[in-house]
């Protein structure tokens, strides 16, 4: 439940809120739960935090969810890493946005996810600004 309504409220852009229901999902979460969720909930955590301006916050949680996706082998994986990507463009270090955005450009279009590869592709031509 705690997910969800961060999750809504990040949709109405009441980030504060999002956090602290974030926040309660991770203390309510048990290693005997999902562990997708325990990600979801970084993952949503980088958004707030992201959506805030703290893009050191932002790329520590999108790095636990990468990470998380990554070790249950979940498809959450390629939006994680593309999250880092744009945070890494946000901070400034043009070589692991390009790096990170790359990979997930590569995967997206290795499934046909045409929608993605254009999210990327703006994210790429922003970066020639840094």
């Amino acid at each position: 439940m705690a997910i969800a309504n961060g999750s809504a409220l990040i949709r109405l852009h009441r980030y504060n809120e999002a956090e602290v229901y974030y926040n309660m999902g991770m203390k309510l979460w048990k290693p005997s739960s999902s562990v997708i969720g325990k990600a979801w909930v970084h993952h949503g955590l980088s958004a707030v935090h992201g959506f805030c301006g703290a893009w050191d916050k932002a790329l520590d949680d999108a790095t636990h969810a990468c990470e998380i996706y990554a070790l249950a082998n979940s498809v959450l994986y390629w939006d994680a890493l593309q999250n880092m990507g744009i945070i890494y463009k946000e901070l400034g270090n043009k070589k692991l946005a390009l790096e990170h955005l790359t990979r997930c450009y590569q995967h997206w279009e290795q499934v046909g996810d045409s929608l993605r590869q254009n999210d990327i592709m703006i994210e790429v031509i922003s970066l020639e600004k840094i």
